[in-house]
């Protein structure tokens, strides 16, 4: 497979601005806004600053109550300025990060089943919640707001500079110690905020005891000392919170990487489209001739793995747990293509069978069963066109799913919660045999499932496949007894080769690796299973 290439920090932060270019409008709101609140961060000290040497200290009563009214207007200017710039952003943030979820999820439908394999359901999961949140409060605000701290620390260091520049060298030698902080803040983050607030107040101590001195010679006014003091206040606001917008904007950089990584896994060249009745494939027969696989290069999983089947037959594949069983089944289905050999549908190879014709005459009913937060009867219909409600329950009724649908009030009309939290979990598999057969499907490929089921529902579940069995052709992978002896042939896997074939009675005479198999299943308690 072809390692994908890896993208700079500036071709992903790139790439997450382009889903919030239709949203510019909300950015353009945020820098409008800027500018106000650097305004008002500068303003507000110099106004106090005005307000005591001018007026407080002179004891000048007369436009005091104006200049305090103009100090109150540049807080509610500066409050509503911050309010704008923030809310703009995080709903520019937040609707690109809507966006670009509904590509994640758009091109997960689109992956083939390979990489479903190889890739643990739970990190794709975290692609779309976990890394999504860590670009949400990080690259939509992170970014922007680092540059306009910036931006607001060196304005407020020029006027600590231009109130007093003796004063301004205190911070100056303050400054070093703060930077070291800030570099080693990954090793030291724990220590970082407490550092930063005793440097804070031994830095404001050093502010006080100078600029008092600087008032009893006359070189610096109270004031200019107060304004300092308020000044220094806001000018390390951002340098604490500095080192926490790093940190953030790395980890939304490896968020970014992640889902780049994620939207750059090749599509499946071949999605299903839906097939007219008149394109439907009649199902006649299968052969695997010589099929050799892997899925990895230099593990064979398949061995020179010959079979044949014909319409009305059925045949039950069992072996250990990675003998190849399921793989025979993704290979009938295309989850893989990549196999060496012969796979035939009515004398058609497989590589030249859409999909969709594929699908229109096969079912898979896998062990993992899923069910919508729907009725019954959507669940078992899904949708599908042609499905109306006399086949719905004509589905039903052959898997003995109406036996338990009945006693519900609301009948097929009766809502499923949580993926069938509130049916058993015999209940949950009738329905999804029901959902088979109402597909008119005729070849129905079965990864029978080893759950423990109640005796009812168990009992309901061996009927349903008998008759399955008897009136469909099937290929199962057996793990029951029962499903073994209704087959008409076994194919007995061992290290990715069929190494024996037969009826039920048949192998058992032979003695063989079936019976091994089988005394095995026999040992378990309740339902046998092939471990």
């Amino acid at each position: 497979m072809k390692e994908i290439a890896k993208k700079s920090d500036w071709q992903l932060i790139r790439g997450f601005f382009a889903y919030m270019s239709p949203y510019r409008k909300w950015v353009i709101y945020s820098i409008l806004a800027v500018p106000f609140a650097i305004g008002g961060t500068l303003l507000n000290p110099w106004l106090l600053v005005k307000i005591v040497d001018d007026y407080l200290v002179v004891a000048e009563i007369k436009g005091l109550v104006f200049m305090v009214s103009l100090l109150a207007g540049t807080v509610v200017i500066n409050y509503i300025a911050d309010a704008i710039y923030t809310y703009s952003l995080q709903r520019a943030g937040q609707m690109a990060i809507a966006d670009m979820r509904k590509d994640l999820y758009r091109h997960s439908l689109t992956l083939p089943r390979r990489y479903y394999d190889s890739t643990p359901i739970g990190i794709t999961l975290s692609r779309m919640t976990s890394d999504g949140e860590a670009i949400g409060e990080s690259v939509a605000i992170g970014v922007l707001s680092l540059v306009t701290d910036i931006i607001k620390t060196i304005a407020l260091f020029g006027f600590l500079f231009y109130l007093s520049w003796q004063l301004t060298l205190v911070i100056v030698c303050i400054l070093p110690p703060v930077y070291f902080a800030q570099t080693k803040s990954n090793i030291y983050d724990a220590l970082l905020y407490s550092v930063i607030e005793g440097l804070t107040s031994v830095t404001m101590a050093a502010i006080i005891w100078i600029g008092t001195g600087g008032i009893l010679r006359g070189v610096v006014t109270i004031g200019v000392l107060v304004g300092f003091i308020n000044t220094l206040n806001r000018l390390f606001i951002p340098i604490r919170e500095f080192a926490q917008q790093i940190a953030l904007i790395q980890r939304a950089l490896s968020a970014l990487e992640h889902i780049d990584r994620l939207l750059a896994e090749p599509s499946e060249k071949e999605q299903l489209e839906p097939l007219a009745d008149g394109d439907r494939i009649c199902f006649k027969t299968l052969e695997f001739k010589g099929v050799d696989f892997s899925y990895n290069e230099g593990t064979r999983v398949l061995d020179q793995v010959s079979f044949s089947l014909n319409r009305g037959e059925n045949i039950a594949i069992v072996g250990a747990t990675g003998s190849g069983k399921s793989t025979i089944l993704r290979l009938i289905t295309k989850a893989y293509d990549n196999y060496q050999g012969s796979i035939r549908i009515n004398g058609r190879e497989l590589r030249d069978i859409s999909k969709a014709e594929l699908f229109s005459c096969t079912t898979l009913m896998q062990q993992d069963v899923f069910l919508f937060n729907e009725s019954i009867k959507f669940n078992i219909s899904l949708g599908r066109p042609g499905i109306g409600e006399q086949e719905i329950k004509n589905a039903a009724e052959f898997v003995y799913a109406n036996q338990f649908i009945e006693r519900f009030k609301e009948g097929l009309d009766y809502r499923i919660i949580d993926n069938g939290k509130n049916l058993s979990a015999g209940q949950a598999q009738l329905i999804s045999f029901a959902r088979a057969i109402a597909g008119k499907s005729d070849l129905i490929l079965l990864d029978e499932a080893t759950s423990s089921v109640d005796s009812v529902t168990e009992n309901l579940i061996q009927k349903a496949t008998a008759r399955i069995f008897k009136e469909k052709t099937v290929i199962a992978i057996a793990h029951r007894l029962s499903t073994i002896r209704h087959s008409e042939l076994i194919l007995v896997m061992k290290e990715g080769r069929i190494v024996e074939q037969g009826s039920h009675r048949e192998l058992l005479k032979g003695g063989g690796y079936y019976l091994k198999l089988l005394k095995r299943m026999e040992q378990q308690d309740g339902l046998p299973t092939v471990t």
